[in-house]
């Protein structure tokens, strides 16, 4: 059988330029376990592991899913509430999840004032709200910051 997960972080890790200890350290895991996972002798590796193989490599978290041999539709409920924000998870239960996610083209989005109602409500604190207001990726335009809302943009110029 082959070792497609193994192959493809392989690949990944060396067009980075990263060594197997390095990419181990990254991750926080022993370098025997990273050279177990790259040699197919670990097949399937923790969700932690993958989430941090994904970030680090650059690779959609739910290929490297699919090829540890999980179910993806189980998980994609769970993903779909996790927001990563500079390394850090922001879980978000059902109620504030659906306060504060707007869909927008068809893609869904974290409303900027749709946090702020959430704050100003005392639904979530101000630790969650920084980090979801960083994560809400505004446009840079013409020297105006944009942030798209389900009741149209906020312009800040």
């Amino acid at each position: 059988m082959k070792n497609k997960l193994g192959n493809l972080i392989k690949e990944k890790r060396e067009k980075k330029g990263i060594s197997k200890i390095e990419l181990a350290k990254k991750i926080d895991i022993n370098k025997s376990s990273m050279y177990r996972i790259e040699n197919g002798e670990f097949k399937k590796p923790s969700i932690e592991i993958l989430l941090s193989l994904s970030n680090e490599l650059d690779i959609p978290f739910d290929k490297l899913l699919l090829l540890a041999g999980y179910e993806v539709t189980k998980y994609k409920k769970i993903l779909s509430k996790l927001f990563f924000v500079n390394d850090i998870v922001i879980e978000l239960n059902d109620k504030i999840y659906d306060k504060v996610i707007s869909v927008i083209d068809g893609n869904e989005i974290i409303d900027i004032e749709k946090v702020l109602n959430c704050y100003k409500n005392n639904e979530i604190d101000l630790q969650t709200t920084i980090k979801l207001i960083n994560n809400c990726n505004p446009i840079d335009l013409n020297d105006n910051i944009i942030y798209q809302t389900e009741n149209g943009n906020i312009i800040i110029s």
